[in-house]
């Protein structure tokens, strides 16, 4: 009995000891309590936090390359049944799988994933896969809005992306690494 209490005693003596420390210590200052000296320090660990995250979306965007050439540009592009997307109606949904074409209405790829500012607010790069035959080999790449051109059909039902490059111009460009 005695290796049964003397455990149990040493126990509770320890957890004793840290529960009054515990309740000694003293409670957070309210804001109106708040000295320099803890509102220097709460102001260097949002600082610290607010380095940490710019820092982790900084690491984000090395997904993108940012040494690759410039597409150009498409021309005015003009189909019989298609009229240029407005902006405003382009949604992930629409987007996301459209056929991408060159000026001469050459079927190089299609649209997979649309990447975001880091705001939210806006498209900043498309990824495109381009090449491959059903998903296999399929080389992806990351565009700006600036080098599409959108189109709809007549009728909403139908989106296409023309680029004013080749496939295998497309093919050259980086890989994009998501």
């Amino acid at each position: 009995m005695i290796r049964i209490l003397a455990p149990t005693l040493i126990a509770l003596s320890v957890s004793t000891a840290s529960w009054a420390q515990q309740s000694t210590e003293a409670p957070e200052p309210t804001l109106g309590e708040m000295t320099t000296d803890s509102a220097d320090k709460v102001i260097d660990e949002t600082q610290s936090t607010t380095e940490d995250l710019a820092q982790e979306a900084e690491s984000m965007n090395e997904d993108i390359p940012v040494d690759r050439t410039m597409l150009r540009r498409p021309a005015n592009i003009d189909r019989a049944g298609y009229m240029v997307a407005d902006p405003v109606e382009l949604t992930a949904e629409h987007l996301t799988g459209a056929r991408v074409y060159t000026t001469e209405d050459e079927d190089i790829g299609e649209v997979d994933e649309l990447l975001l500012s880091e705001d939210g607010s806006s498209i900043e790069q498309v990824v495109l896969d381009v090449g491959g035959f059903l998903g296999i080999g399929e080389h992806e790449v990351a565009v700006s809005m600036e080098e599409l051109h959108i189109m709809r059909s007549d009728d909403g039902m139908d989106f296409r992306v023309y680029m004013d490059t080749t496939q295998e111009e497309l093919e050259a460009q980086p890989e994009y690494e998501g």
